[in-house]
């Protein structure tokens, strides 16, 4: 099934998933030629140019350099689960085969607090960023975004050849 709606202003609200990594070594050293990487508190990063990397009780604001950004494509640049795929999970070493996807930021915390798992926070995605990829056939990683409110109702077409 598929929804059709404008790029903007659809009233649809864009969230992100937030993932869930099995246990692997962090370490902020290795991401120092593309991410200023700031001690700070668990927390949804504040804009689309950030990611919030939570271990235990310890997170890790990134924020992308631009030189490193520049080598993706602008829609990619503001979708962090794009960034967390392109430019920080090979520099760890690691992919994200394995990962829970959780739309829910306290739960994931929550989760990297208490488990051995680690949390990757991201902010969503603009509407404009959704089309814009869209326009350049760019396809983002999974569980980029979730959309509310869900359709409860609407109209099916289904087209039949003789």
């Amino acid at each position: 099934m598929t929804m059709v709606a404008p790029a903007e202003g659809s009233g649809l609200t864009i969230g992100p998933y937030h993932r869930l990594l099995p246990p692997f070594d962090f370490d902020p050293d290795a991401l120092s030629d593309a991410f200023v990487v700031v001690p700070g508190e668990p927390g949804i990063p504040d804009r689309p140019g950030s990611l919030v990397v939570v271990r235990g009780g310890t997170a890790f604001h990134l924020d992308t350099r631009p030189d490193a950004s520049n080598s993706l494509p602008a829609p990619w640049q503001q979708a962090r689960t794009a960034v967390a795929r392109e430019l920080l999970c090979p520099r760890l070493g690691m992919t994200e085969d394995g990962a829970r996807y959780l739309t829910d930021a306290t739960e994931a915390i929550a989760a990297a607090a208490t488990g051995p798992e680690m949390a990757i926070l991201v902010a969503p995605i603009t509407e404009r960023a959704v089309a814009d990829a869209g326009e350049l056939g760019l396809r983002f990683p999974t569980k980029t975004t979730y959309f509310t409110p869900k359709p409860r109702a609407g109209l099916v077409l289904r087209c039949f050849q003789p």
